[in-house]
């Protein structure tokens, strides 16, 4: 099925203005021509265009030099777009992508832990903004959910038997003990006994 060109649709830095007269259509072969559409470029330039080109070309232009605008703030500065970028400036993608991430970070939380982005937050606040086992503050990379493998052995729990929010690190520390006291206790002692012996 063909898709459809209308009137006032956007494509690339193109504008649909309106259907070409049928004259003014192009030929692909002897006997078959080929739909044109009258269209306003963002440069102000009216130019003729097939519907092909408008369809099936990645952000269609007309062939005047084009600076770089962004279509969201107003941007021009060909310095502050990444190459290849049409329409959106660094600042304008980087916001984007952060929105994206925040949504798909509530998406990821539901589906591994059964538990919301306010969940979360309301958790992080009740630990005073801390990872719950160390007492450090967060890094780089947001706190991940710790919960009892006994009750949810795989990656994803119940959202019951969610623990607290620790660090990466902190969270693959108590996974290589299996989650074990014994484990941890003893290896508390082996740093202790190992921390005296440097202090003699």
């Amino acid at each position: 099925m063909k898709k459809l060109v209308v009137e006032g649709s956007r494509y690339g830095t193109l504008q649909v203005k309106a259907l070409a007269p049928k004259e003014q259509w192009k030929y692909i072969d002897k006997g078959h021509a080929e739909r044109c559409w009258v269209c306003i470029c963002d440069c102000g330039a009216e130019v003729l265009v097939r519907r092909s080109t408008l369809v099936n070309t990645k952000n269609p232009k007309c062939n005047n030099p084009h600076p770089p605008k962004c279509l969201k703030c107003g941007e021009t500065n060909s310095d502050n777009f990444y190459p290849r970028s049409v329409g959106e400036c660094k600042k304008c993608a980087i916001e984007r992508t952060n929105l994206a991430a925040s949504k798909l970070s509530g998406y990821h939380l539901f589906i591994r832990y059964k538990i919301t982005l306010e969940q979360y937050e309301t958790l992080l606040k009740k630990q005073g903004g801390t990872c719950a086992l160390c007492g450090e503050p967060p890094d780089n990379n947001p706190l991940s959910v710790d919960h009892d493998h006994s009750c949810c052995p795989t990656d994803r729990c119940c959202g019951k038997c969610i623990r607290g929010l620790v660090h990466r690190r902190c969270n693959t520390l108590i996974g290589m003990a299996d989650d074990s006291v014994d484990k941890l206790t003893r290896a508390i002692a082996y740093l202790n006994q190992h921390q005296h012996q440097q202090a003699q």
